[in-house]
Order: structure tokens, then C-alpha cells, then sequence
């Protein structure tokens, strides 16, 4: 029984890094784009489109994804990773 406690610990501190380096990268390789309000672009061909949980999520997209949608797609795209 003592080991779930420690596991759920070790777990949790875990992802805590994982996102910490994430935001990290993000925040040196992304950018902020008129076209994605709210989200952080990457420089990357393919369309992908994902959130960063936590206390401040972080939505992004690549330039793949504003090369190949449009403005009413990429609107329900940013929704959907907001919601």
C-alpha cells in the first residue's frame, strides 16, 4: 500500500519535468503568429496541432498546419485544443 503513494510521486514529478522542458523548447523555438492568436507556431512542414496541459497551457501549431488550412479550419482547430 506505501508504494502507490510513492509511485503517483514519482509519476507526477515526472511529468512535471517532461512539461517543464517542453515549455522550455517551445519558448525558444516557437513564435507568436497574427494567424494563430493564443497559440505558439513551430517551423515544421507537418500539419500538427496539440496543447501543452498545466497550469498555463500552451496550444501549438505548426507552420505546416496555417500553411494548409484556412481561417474558419484553423479557428476550429485552436477551439478544439482550447477546450
Amino acid at each position: 500500500a506505501a508504494l502507490v503513494p510513492l509511485t503517483v510521486a514519482v509519476s507526477t514529478v515526472g511529468v512535471l519535468r517532461v512539461r517543464r522542458r517542453q515549455r522550455d523548447l517551445l519558448a525558444l523555438l516557437g513564435r507568436e503568429d497574427p494567424a494563430a492568436p493564443g497559440a505558439v507556431v513551430v517551423d515544421h512542414p507537418a500539419p500538427m496541432a496539440y496543447c501543452v496541459p498545466g497550469l498555463r497551457p500552451r496550444i501549438v501549431v505548426s507552420s505546416g498546419t496555417l500553411a494548409m488550412l484556412d481561417a474558419g479550419q484553423l479557428a476550429a482547430v485552436l477551439g478544439h485544443e482550447r477546450a
